[in-house]
């Protein structure tokens, strides 16, 4: 996809980059790992710092609310099932080194508030504890 591209591939990059629509961004995400048009950036983001975290049914756990009080974390308390199993596995991701667990860390959270505000104007469902994602 270029600048040139319009209609319904251009509002499906837009959708993808704001909230992963489980049966719609899968392939989005897919096809914008191999895009280097800019529309294409913000949906790659979406999917490094956000969508690659959700799944599995994980709750944060005694030790998760420890590193995110030790860091100064608040998150919110309306925060979704599948956005606390996301942080979970953001902050139990082994391939981060302490300084860039943090920023993950607050990256989606920031996401995660983003796709639920998404949701909320455009009355979309809880569909994204089900997005089975492999973009790579």
């Amino acid at each position: 996809m270029d600048a040139r591209a319009a209609g319904p591939a251009a509002e499906l990059y837009s959708l993808c980059a704001f909230y992963p629509k489980r049966g719609t961004c899968e392939d989005v995400y897919r096809q914008a790992m191999h895009d280097d048009a800019i529309p294409a950036q913000a949906v790659k983001a979406e999917y490094e710092g956000y969508v690659r975290y959700l799944g599995g049914d994980a709750i944060l756990t005694e030790a998760d609310r420890q590193y995110l009080s030790q860091h100064g974390v608040r998150i919110p308390g309306d925060l979704t099932a599948s956005n606390q199993a996301g942080l979970h596995n953001v902050i139990n991701d082994r391939a981060l080194s302490a300084e860039a667990r943090l920023l993950a860390v607050n990256n989606f959270i920031s996401r995660a508030i983003q796709a639920e505000l998404y949701c909320r104007f455009n009355r979309c469902a809880e569909g994204t504890k089900n997005v089975d994602m492999v973009a790579r």
